[in-house]
Formats: structure tokens, C-alpha cells, sequence
């Protein structure tokens, strides 16, 4: 017996959004810290040598020993992403192996995002190595979607793949496979991949992993495909599998809903920070940082709300400005926060941006 089709949002797509993925961003976020470690010659005796995965087999490991990401000399002697270490060094005995870094990855995307503004108004910061933006505007300035498409991937300095679509989930699959998905055909698109592509979906890296049990009961269930998912009562599958269920109905429905979905509060919840004296160092903003995210993870847990964006602003002694969003959709811990408000910092303050502070940071929000 087959299962009924998901069902269709009627009228128009209420928003269209483009996603911007960076394959293999690991490796590619190495590769950008080794070049910028020989253009400032600080290669010295006694540095931690980066390898360059431009000319060197090099791949990040993640959980269970499986190949997050290869460079291109590592890919060429047969090696692919989700391939065992074991198998990996049998293929490639000189294989550099690493262990992800989030804090290097979040750091070196800030070049990324800061190209991106030049052509998206306001781009989030999915995680490091997916960004996502409103397309309505961008597109109408730059003539269409696939001229968008096309300025966005020269824009960003670095190999990636755009994909537009009229959801969250119909973008960042249509960047898998670089491509624009017609205006209400999200739904079509998404029907048959697998659940697992969910994954790529979530922001955080606990959400990715809180979200692994559940389609593998998912599958046990006879569910194999977003269609499948997506056909079941959306009511019906919070009350069974709770809130990481909905969302993930939610997302493999591909209804139409801005990045990020959620009811917004009648104001945003804003903690503030003075540093004085001005701070320059990353390291020093740290500390005041903490103290932020433990305010603001209080403020939302009395208030029983969970977090869309979280928007990171800096103010400079000479009045400049500099601003980053990021995208949540959970109620996050203070590490979360405070690790990305971090992170956010050390990208300014290094000049990975390309525009670093000319002043010390005297405010951070």
C-alpha cells in the first residue's frame, strides 16, 4: 500500500530563500589558515606547521572514524567522504588524518560571510560552511534568481554550490546539488531523498546528533523518504516523538517558513556588555562574552523561549560597527552561545573578514 502524498501549502511560496554550501568545508577552512599563515610569514621556528590540502592528502575524521571531509589530493587516490580511516589509509598510506575543529572552521568562515555581504543584506550563518539568506530582494536587484545564483558562487572566494528553493530544507538540498527549485515545487523536490539528508539541515551539531536515534526509529518504522515522513499527520508525530520530531516533519515537508520558523517575541531579547578599557584581544572579549550567554541563556529559560538568530554586534572606540547573525532554532546552551559569540570575535579581531577593527571593541550586544 503506497502512502499518501504530502500535503501541499496552497497559493504562492511565501518567501525564497538561498543557501550557499561550501563542500568539504573542514578541509577548506585548513586550507584558507595555511595560506594565510604563509602570507604573513609566520611559519617561524617553533609554529605548528599547517598542512596545505592543496597539494597534500589530508582529511578530517569525525565520529566513529568516519571520513567527515578530503582535500582533492586525498580524493584523487580513491578516498570519499564517509569512508572508514581504515579503508582511507589502506588507499592512502601518507594520508594526513585530523580531528574537526569548530573554532577554526567558525573562525575562517567569517571571510566567507563578509564576501557574501556585498550581495545578500543580511546573511546567517547556518554553521560554518552554510550560509543562508532571503532571495526575494537579492534576486530582484541582481537580475533573477540564476544571476544571483551565479554572482553568489563567484562572490564567495572560495568553491561552493547555491541552491534556491522556497524552504529551509529545499535550499540547503538544492545547494547539494547546485541548483534553483521552481517556485512550489519544494515539496516535489524533496520527496525522495533520504531521511538522513535531514541532517545537513540542523544547525547545531547537538541537534544533529539528538536527531540520529530518531530516524533510525524513523526507519524501523518503514519510513524511508522525506515523502514518507512528511505524509504522517504533523500533530500526530509531535505527540509521539516530541519536539525534534515535529521539526524534523516539518523540515522534510518543506512548507514554506523563513530561516528560521518560530514565533517571534513582540521585542528581541538583548544583553549588553561595556568594555572598558576597549578590548582588542579575542581572548580578553572571551570572558565578557560568558558572562553575556549565561544572561541571556537565564533570560530565555524564564521565559520559556527558544532562540531563531542570534545576532553578535560590536562596537568600535571609533564608532564602527560590526554585526554577524546566526542561525539556532533550538534553545541553546551557554556553550553554544558563548562558543559563537567567541568564535564571531576571534574572526573580527584576526582580520579574517578582510576589514578587521581599526579601534578596540568598547561594546558587545
Amino acid at each position: 500500500m503506497s502512502l499518501p502524498q504530502p500535503n501541499r501549502p496552497p497559493g504562492p511560496p511565501a518567501s525564497r530563500l538561498v543557501a550557499i554550501w561550501v563542500p568539504d568545508w573542514p578541509v577548506v577552512a585548513l586550507t584558507l589558515d595555511a595560506r594565510r599563515q604563509r602570507r604573513h610569514h609566520r611559519a617561524r621556528q617553533g609554529d605548528i606547521h599547517l598542512p596545505d590540502p592543496a597539494t597534500e592528502p589530508v582529511a578530517v575524521v569525525g565520529a566513529h572514524g568516519v571520513l567527515a571531509a578530503a582535500s582533492a589530493p586525498a580524493r584523487s587516490t580513491g578516498i570519499t567522504t564517509g569512508m572508514r580511516l581504515r579503508t582511507a589509509r589502506s588507499l592512502c598510506p601518507g594520508l594526513i588524518v585530523l580531528h574537526p575543529q569548530e573554532e577554526r572552521e567558525a573562525r575562517a568562515f567569517e571571510t566567507v560571510m563578509e564576501a557574501l555581504t556585498s550581495l545578500l543584506a543580511d546573511p546567517i550563518v547556518a554553521r560554518p560552511g552554510l550560509a543562508l539568506s532571503g532571495a526575494k530582494g537579492p534576486a530582484a536587484w541582481a537580475g533573477g534568481e540564476d544571476v544571483l545564483a551565479e554572482a553568489v558562487a563567484q562572490e564567495a572566494d572560495v568553491e561552493c554550490q547555491v541552491g534556491i528553493a522556497d524552504s529551509l530544507s529545499g535550499a540547503v538540498l538544492a545547494a547539494r546539488q547546485g541548483i534553483i527549485v521552481e517556485p512550489g515545487r519544494t515539496p516535489d523536490f524533496l520527496a525522495p531523498w533520504p531521511l538522513d539528508s535531514l541532517l545537513d539541515c540542523l544547525s547545531l551539531r547537538r541537534l544533529r546528533r539528538d536527531a540520529r536515534p530518531l530516524l533510525e526509529t524513523f526507519a524501523r518504522l518503514g519510513l524511508r523518504t522525506l515523502a514518507d515522513l512528511a505524509s504522517l499527520p504533523r500533530k500526530d508525530v509531535a505527540a509521539r516523538f516530541g519536539l525534534m520530531g515535529e521539526q524534523l516533519h516539518r523540515l522534510a515537508a518543506g512548507t514554506h517558513h523563513e530561516a528560521p520558523a518560530m514565533t517571534r517575541p513582540a521585542q528581541d531579547i538583548v544583553v549588553t556588555s561595556t568594555l572598558d578599557p576597549p578590548v582588542e584581544r579575542a581572548d580578553t572579549a572571551a570572558f565578557a562574552a560568558r558572562h553575556l550567554a549565561e544572561t541571556l541563556a537565564a533570560r530565555l529559560l524564564s521565559e520559556g523561549l527558544t532562540v531563531g538568530r542570534l545576532a553578535i554586534e560590536a562596537r568600535c572606540a571609533d564608532g564602527a560597527e560590526l554585526v554577524r547573525t546566526w542561525m539556532l532554532e533550538t534553545t541553546p546552551t551557554t556553550m553554544e552561545l558563548t562558543d559563537r559569540v567567541r568564535w564571531q570575535l576571534e574572526g573580527w579581531l584576526s582580520g579574517r573578514s578582510g576589514r578587521p577593527p581599526s579601534s578596540g571593541l568598547t561594546h558587545l550586544s
